[in-house]
């Protein structure tokens, strides 16, 4: 009895365990799924942390060049407002124009002297800007000079020449009134020999530049006719008071001026006034 039980036992336990079998096989089957589903899942993380992580390494590279390039901008930065602190130091430098131009090329030759190699192209093109500027102030400076230079020489010139123009007017002033002066001397009358009968109403004797002098008549009148022809004569030399030495003009002269070559010494023995034949 007690085998047959276990017997029965035993059968049944069989059976429950052939009845769990595909139960069995459901679940392990589920469980494989749900198996391949994580792996999968797994794989699949594992692939988006090996992307997250490359992006994290290329955005940590990025941050990382932003932050030298930030750094290197603001080191730019500070020197360019530094050298512009410089610039606008010269610029406001007391002096006039000579201090700017000596401020100028001091901070030109500053900058070229504290120049290296590392730094950035920004910084170089404002050195080289103030090095081209210094030598343009400084040319400009020696333009200004040699200017004022040439404005004073003419400015000398032109005084020496102003006061030159007053000398010369002084005397220009005082030869006219010298000439003015000898218009007014008394009359001289000329009575050759063979002018008998004519009678000169105003004959005027004066000096001229050439040493020579001029004789000019006014009127003329004669016995017979109001206005006759006068035969001037021309002295060539003069020897005596008598003036008996004239020659005659070779055509008549019936008035107007003409020359007469008398040297000066000789002009005194003529004889002053008028004379009627």
């Amino acid at each position: 009895m007690d085998k047959s039980n276990q017997c029965t036992e035993t059968v049944s336990k069989l059976k429950t365990a052939v009845e769990e079998v595909p139960n069995l096989r459901r679940e392990l089957d589920i469980s494989q799924k749900l198996l391949d589903e994580y792996k999968m899942n797994c794989a699949h993380l594992e692939n988006c942390m090996h992307e997250v992580r490359e992006e994290a390494h290329t955005n940590l590279c990025a941050a990382d060049w932003r932050a030298s390039e930030y750094s290197a901008l603001r080191t730019s930065a500070v020197k360019t407002r530094g050298l512009f602190e410089r610039l606008r130091a010269c610029v406001t430098s007391p002096g006039g124009v000579i201090g700017f131009a000596n401020s100028l090329r001091a901070l030109a030759l500053s900058l070229a002297s504290s120049a290296n190699e590392n730094e950035d192209d920004a910084t170089a093109d404002i050195r080289a800007c103030i090095r081209l500027l210094a030598e343009k102030v400084s040319f400009l400076f020696w333009q200004r000079e040699e200017l004022l230079e040439r404005c004073s020489r003419a400015e000398a010139a032109q005084t020496h020449l102003t006061k030159e123009l007053e000398e010369k007017k002084e005397l220009v002033k005082s030869l006219y009134a010298k000439h003015q002066l000898e218009k007014q001397r008394p009359f001289i009358s000329v009575f050759p020999r063979r002018c008998t009968g004519i009678k000169l109403e105003k004959m005027i004797l004066w000096r001229r530049a050439t040493q020579a002098f001029s004789v000019e008549v006014t009127a003329v009148s004669c016995r017979n006719r109001p206005r006759a022809t006068l035969w001037l004569p021309r002295l060539k030399r003069l020897s005596s008071p008598s003036s008996r030495n004239m020659k005659l003009f070779p055509a008549p002269f019936t008035g107007g001026r003409a020359a007469i070559p008398v040297r000066r010494s000789k002009c005194k023995r003529i004889i002053t006034g008028s004379r009627t034949p």
